[in-house]
């Protein structure tokens, strides 16, 4: 884990409320890190924590996807220093959610909003590395408009005959992502409760989950309930949020 100043090479914004960030580090910096780790942005005296959207640090760049949460100062806050700063101090790697691309079994990667940033660095690495096991996509949002980056796994799916995807939104009357005008017509609701509509047990299925601590613990009680073994959910809410 090393803590560096890299420069903030360029920002582009998503959707009204999603900035996707490129960093690039030192060139003597050479910092490894797993698909699905994090790092931590120091900013005046507050530290903020997002995913790393990338699976690797080719020519020294790091991706990040933030969203702008005018409720919560500090992100807020964080979210408009990227739009004008140069540079920012940031700590890396952490995290011990960690994608395995020797895993044999079908996974599952269920995410909210920004959220999939996290999965779309686990899911660059197992299409890298041509991984032959069933891949799974269930991407949450409350609209449909939050699928900053919809056409992507949509690309994939096409790419991928071992991946599919799954938007889900919590909206019922919600348009279409983009600027489209037709009505959202696809699957609506909890993300996970899509998961358990489409398979009939979750025994032998590895999971990945990023979403708020409420999230992702209601995904596990209701998971462990549909046969998924325990210990077959990956998660950074266990390590900053634990239940007693």
């Amino acid at each position: 884990m090393e803590t560096v100043t890299a420069v903030i090479q360029k920002t582009e914004h998503l959707n009204h409320e999603v900035i996707q960030v490129f960093l690039e580090l030192p060139d003597n910096s050479n910092i490894p890190f797993c698909s699905g780790q994090y790092l931590e942005c120091h900013i005046d005296d507050n530290i903020s924590a997002f995913s790393i959207a990338n699976a690797d640090t080719k020519n020294n760049i790091i991706e990040l996807h933030i969203r702008d949460t005018p409720n919560e100062e500090t992100p807020s806050t964080t979210y408009h220093y990227f739009l004008k700063s140069k540079t920012v101090k940031i700590t890396l790697p952490k995290g011990n959610c960690v994608y395995n691309s020797n895993e044999k079994k079908p996974v599952l990667f269920i995410c909210g909003s920004t959220g999939f940033a996290q999965m779309k660095s686990m899911l660059e690495e197992a299409f890298s590395k041509k991984v032959n096991q069933p891949l799974y996509l269930y991407w949450g949002a409350q609209i449909a408009a939050d699928l900053y980056m919809h056409e992507l796994p949509e690309m994939w799916e096409q790419q991928y005959k071992n991946f599919k995807y799954v938007p889900v939104i919590s909206n019922p009357t919600d348009q279409a992502p983009g600027n489209k005008a037709e009505p959202w017509t696809g699957r609506k609701g909890f993300v996970h409760h899509a998961v358990m509509e489409d398979f009939g047990t979750l025994k032998d299925i590895q999971v990945y989950v990023s979403g708020s601590p409420g999230m992702v613990y209601a995904i596990y009680d209701d998971f462990i309930k549909h046969g998924l073994n325990k210990g077959c959910m990956s998660a950074d809410v266990f390590d900053y949020a634990p239940r007693e």
